[in-house]
């Protein structure tokens, strides 16, 4: 089963994040203080710009 996903049914758990920041060496911030949880199932994407 290499390769093959489980069904999202069978997934546990969460990702979450607390407090999050980051900023580019350069200085410029992209994220500040940012909450978030992701539950099991459920698709998140982050989109934006690369690279500094």
């Amino acid at each position: 089963n290499q390769g093959i996903s489980p069904p999202a049914s069978e997934i546990k758990g969460r990702i979450e994040f607390k407090n999050v920041s980051f900023k580019y060496p350069n200085g410029k911030k992209v994220l500040h203080n940012i909450n978030l949880v992701i539950e099991a199932g459920q698709k998140a994407a982050f989109v934006g710009e690369s690279g500094w």
